[in-house]
């Protein structure tokens, strides 16, 4: 899928869901980290940064991977709200059964953005963990990757309180909003140092 159709299908009401716009984020964050890793392991004059970043960019894709599988997860939690949308509620039974499977769906498509949440702000932690340790000239790169996992972060997030809503059940809610909380800051905490660090750099680079 190109691009553009990329872009058509997200356009549609049948398009994808919020929490595939996000993943979308946290795999060009992640490619942009990969590309810091692979610049600098290419550098010799950086040997001594080399088994730093080797690491991050072992870490990188596993974090990839991750993307990936919850792309699909996402992708099945989003038909399972399609499917719940389109039964019927003519009567009380009716009604019965499409509460029950909105409430599955909710449950599991909130359990999915806390995972999307989790993944941004990993990659928000790899950025970030590349300043210093990376060719420096990448400042950029590591600004706009901690820059892609906030606004991931704050995407996943926002969809993922959609779903809160429609699940039953005070303590249930309570737990999981509070477990996003915690992703939540921990992401943009991590991001918010790495963009902060890479804009200061950029700064001192043209002697501002």
């Amino acid at each position: 899928m190109t691009i553009g159709e990329w872009l058509n299908r997200l356009a549609t009401a049948e398009g994808p869901g919020g929490y595939a716009c996000a993943l979308i984020s946290v795999a060009q964050a992640v490619a942009l980290v990969e590309r810091i890793c692979d610049i600098t392991l290419a550098d010799d004059a950086l040997e001594t940064l080399h088994p730093a970043v080797a690491g991050c960019l072992s870490e990188a894709g596993g974090v990839r991977l991750r993307v990936l599988e919850l792309l699909r997860q996402a992708a099945e939690a989003h038909v399972g709200l399609q499917a719940a949308y389109l039964l019927p509620a003519d009567d009380t039974a009716d009604q019965n059964s499409r509460r029950h499977a909105f409430q599955a769906t909710a449950e599991v498509s909130a359990a999915v953005g806390i995972e999307v949440v989790k993944v941004a702000a990993k990659a928000a932690d790899l950025a970030g963990d590349l300043h210093g340790r990376a060719d420096p000239v990448m400042f950029a790169h590591i600004g706009e990757a901690a820059a892609l996992s906030a606004a991931a972060i704050e995407a996943a997030a926002l969809h993922c309180w959609l779903h809160l809503a429609d699940v039953i059940g005070t303590g249930l809610k309570t737990d999981l909003d509070r477990e996003l909380h915690e992703h939540i800051d921990k992401g943009l905490g991590s991001a918010s140092v790495a963009i902060y660090n890479a804009r200061a750099q950029g700064r001192e680079g043209v002697g501002l």
